[in-house]
């Protein structure tokens, strides 16, 4: 959310949603599936909420949020930057537990290179495993 949105550094109730005004991913994006998952675990659904727009790209979403549209659910990594900068600000749904499962396949019997070994090590830091 915008930095001074009366969201802002707090934790908000699925009511308080319900009266915002909301920007989402478009239907299959990862994160947008996470949400409906989460909401409907709530017996809530997406139509239930105020969804004024539905964009295709995490960048897209992430400037409209600047911009003062809405609020929007989006992978922390993407606004890392701007939550630092303080040009956006992170509020939390109450009882959400909005983690995707990110999965890794490899060929079966090749020895992984020093590049692919430096991927997953950058993986899982990023990830917050040791």
């Amino acid at each position: 959310c915008p930095p001074g949105h009366p969201f802002a550094h707090r934790t908000v109730t699925l009511d308080e949603l319900r009266g915002e005004t909301l920007i989402l991913m478009q239907e299959g994006a990862g994160i947008r599936q996470v949400v409906e998952d989460e909401l409907r675990r709530r017996g809530t659904r997406l139509r239930d909420l105020s969804v004024s727009l539905e964009l295709g790209l995490q960048e897209s979403a992430r400037s409209a949020v600047l911009g003062g549209y809405g609020v929007t659910f989006i992978s922390r990594s993407a606004v890392e930057s701007d939550l630092a900068a303080g040009t956006l600000a992170e509020a939390r749904l109450e009882g959400m537990d909005a983690t995707r499962e990110i999965s890794l396949a490899r060929a079966a019997g090749r020895a992984p290179t020093r590049a692919a070994e430096a991927f997953v090590d950058f993986v899982r830091e990023r990830a917050g495993e040791s």
